[in-house]
């Protein structure tokens, strides 16, 4: 039961954390798949900008898994309040169709949001800290715009967002996609689509229906964890990590099973001796102790869910902030510091096979020693 438990926390924490800092890079930003000119991840300048493409948003949204598609374009400016200035990422965007991503109402921290004939900007709301900025307060952005030509423009802060990601409140510039594209000398174009699929774990299969019909010559088309290996790869270690101490975990439920069925092997010897005197045939008796033994494994299984799932949901529901360095460090990779269980069926059901199969090893025991027990000898102990 305990190393039921133990197992379930340890899992469910590393899985919580890590979804949590999938979703804050897919869900609230990045998107799950993105469709750019060929070349613009390895180089992402507005000179590998592409056109705006109303047949390429169609052919992506004709894909049965793809639930909904925003045009981005994304670039880097010098934000500039009084005698502050800072490296800012300036995305311009089309605010209704952000709704299914970035959702900027729903990520408002104070003022308002923006719509596509706004002249006004949002920004990430420790930007505003950093800046000394208020709402209403005018900031200056100088950039390089496209094909080299100089970018620079005045806007009223009308809006600040609080963003899952650290990194993003505290550099990200939000502005209408008809300004950014202006400011940029950028006319109709776009640094790419970004896509959220129906399955945030599979997104290739909305890669499967769209790239047979998208030219692969001029355009690429990308998942999450192309977009973001290191990613994958931090995940990767640290699961591995954990499953040293699982795995200590599971080879000391294996002992404590067998330490068990041991002393009950030994206890009930002379009741076993008796049985194959008075004619009880060794397979059934076998069939007895292989059953008690699957029956004991199966409800330690069971109580140790019981009691951890409900504390997993608790601490999905209600995650645990962090504080002092740890916040730090969280945020210096873009994580939200929060400590966080996930509740996915595959933790507690992959946990109670591998341990289902342990005791189905240990129930070899019984066996062997049912087979080679004599009748007169086990009496007599």
């Amino acid at each position: 039961m305990m190393a039921v438990f133990l197992s379930n926390w340890m899992i469910s924490i590393n899985e919580g954390v890590f979804g949590n800092m999938l979703d804050n890079m897919t869900k609230a930003f990045l998107g799950h798949v993105q469709i750019h000119q060929k070349g613009f991840w390895d180089e992402p300048m507005l000179d590998n900008a592409m056109a705006e493409d109303a047949e390429l948003e169609a052919v992506a949204l004709s894909s049965r898994h793809v639930t909904a598609i925003t045009p981005r374009l994304e670039s880097f400016g010098l934000a500039s309040f009084e005698k502050q200035t800072k490296p800012t990422q300036v995305i311009g965007v089309d605010p209704e169709k952000e709704k299914d991503l970035m959702n900027l109402e729903k990520h408002l921290y104070s003022g308002r949001t923006i719509a596509m004939d706004d002249k006004g900007i949002m920004l990430g709301y420790k930007l505003t800290e950093f800046l000394g900025l208020e709402l209403g307060d005018t900031l200056v952005i100088i950039g390089q715009g496209y094909h080299g030509i100089s970018a620079a423009g005045k806007y009223e802060v009308v809006g600040t967002l609080k963003l899952p990601s650290p990194g993003l409140n505290r550099n990200i510039v939000i502005m209408p996609l008809p300004l950014a594209q202006y400011l940029y000398s950028a006319e109709n174009m776009l640094t790419g689509y970004t896509l959220v699929v129906d399955d945030t774990d599979r997104p290739e299969k909305a890669t499967a229906d769209i790239i047979p019909k998208v030219d692969t010559a001029i355009h690429e088309v990308l998942t999450w964890p192309e977009l973001l290996p290191e990613l994958i790869q931090m995940r990767t270690t640290k699961v591995a990590g954990s499953f040293i101490y699982i795995g200590i975990l599971y080879l000391i439920a294996g002992f404590g099973i067998f330490a068990t069925i041991l002393m009950m092997m030994a206890e009930r010897s002379y009741e076993f001796g008796i049985m194959l005197s008075v004619g009880m045939s060794r397979l059934r008796m076998t069939a007895m102790m292989v059953i008690e033994t699957l029956l004991i494994t199966m409800l330690g299984i069971l109580l140790g869910t019981m009691v951890s799932y409900p504390l997993l949901y608790y601490m999905k529901v209600n995650p645990i902030p962090l504080t002092g360095k740890m916040v730090d460090a969280y945020e210096e990779m873009g994580i939200e510091p929060l400590i966080m269980t996930s509740t996915a069926p595959h933790i507690l059901i992959d946990n109670a096979l591998i341990l289902f199969v342990i005791s189905c090893l240990i129930a070899l025991y019984p066996i062997y020693v049912i087979r080679k027990m004599n009748p007169v000898k086990a009496m007599h102990k």
